[in-house]
């Protein structure tokens, strides 16, 4: 009859911590201790889970006219909802451009901003971090000013 008991406390421990005890259950000999006598019981061990890397998302490769860009990271994701860190960096610059990282706005948040000196090609790269693991993409953005970009503007007077 005792057997059935222990049992069943040793299924309610489990039911109710979610883990695994690595001793036996206790039993006469050793006096309910479960350990044969040579010293405290072990400790319940906790169960460890693999981390899954998030996913960065730097948005859309884009044309736009020399001004503010925006930089969206909200797609960014992480399988096991853990909280991500942002950071944005400049890949690669027109050869003219003066800017460096620290042009861009709020560049450890997922939105930020920067503002192109000149014309070309500006390449960002967010990396987005869950504390464990990261993960990097990179948006291509193509610069013009305005009338510059193949597209011919009509004006009615």
């Amino acid at each position: 009859m005792k057997a059935v008991n222990r049992n069943r406390i040793f299924v309610l421990i489990f039911l109710i911590t979610g883990s695994i005890c690595a001793c036996p259950p206790p039993d006469e000999a050793d006096g309910g201790a479960g350990n044969g006598g040579d010293g405290p019981s072990p400790t319940p061990e906790t169960p460890s889970f693999a981390n899954t890397a998030p996913e960065a998302d730097a948005g859309t490769d884009r044309n736009v006219e020399l001004g503010e860009v925006r930089l969206d990271g909200s797609g960014s994701s992480d399988a096991d909802d853990d909280p991500l860190a942002f950071s944005w960096e400049f890949v690669s610059l027109p050869a003219e451009s003066a800017i460096t990282n620290s042009d861009i706005v709020d560049r450890e948040e997922a939105l930020a901003y920067f503002t192109p000196d000149v014309t070309g090609v500006y390449e960002i790269r967010l990396t987005v971090s869950d504390g464990t693991d990261t993960s990097e993409n990179t948006v291509r953005i193509e610069v013009f000013l305005l009338g510059t970009s193949g597209t011919a503007i009509i004006r009615l007077e």
